[in-house]
């Protein structure tokens, strides 16, 4: 199955002189012990690697949830795609940048509706005085009514229309 899945992705290799595949399972466990050892302490690695040496019963005494918190801490360096880290690294300037986005959009959130409570009430304080003029207005039409009205009912004063035709 392991060799299989190397030669789908293209990585089976074989040794020209020995035929025997250079990528092989016991790689992993380089790999694991390379990337781990400079992460966590050397008897730990060597637990999750399963060796035992004569006096590890006796000296070994890590719980489960201990032994969780160590592979927690050291599974950054196992990721294959990441370079000592490097993928860390890219995920905390992601974060990072993220965060600034997220302040500055906060920020600017909370600009805009400022700006969308001072506009609603600049439109209240407009609109009353539209209405106070219009009040205004239509008193003076009203006076104007109540003043001509009779006068031009009682023919005191006629209404002339003139055409004016001009000649040229």
């Amino acid at each position: 199955m392991y060799t299989r899945a190397l030669e789908k992705a293209g990585f089976l290799k074989r040794d020209p002189r020995t035929g025997i595949s250079t990528y092989h399972f016991h790689v992993l466990r380089k790999l694991f012990r390379t990337r781990l050892g400079p992460v966590l302490p050397q008897d730990i690695v060597e637990c999750f690697l399963g060796h035992e040496s004569y006096l590890a019963q006796a000296y070994r005494r890590y719980s489960i949830d201990q032994l969780g918190e160590f592979y927690r801490k050291g599974e950054p360096s196992l990721w294959i795609l990441s370079e000592t880290g490097e993928l860390v690294e890219q995920v905390k300037e992601t974060r990072e940048l993220l965060s600034i986005q997220i302040a500055r959009l906060t920020k600017e959130n909370e600009d805009l509706k400022t700006q969308r409570t001072k506009d609603k009430d600049d439109l209240e304080t407009r609109l009353a005085r539209i209405e106070a003029s219009s009040d205004k207005d239509l008193e003076a039409v009203k006076r104007f009514a109540n003043e001509w009205l009779p006068r031009l009912e009682s023919g005191e004063y006629r209404i002339i229309r003139v055409d004016k035709k001009r000649d040229d």
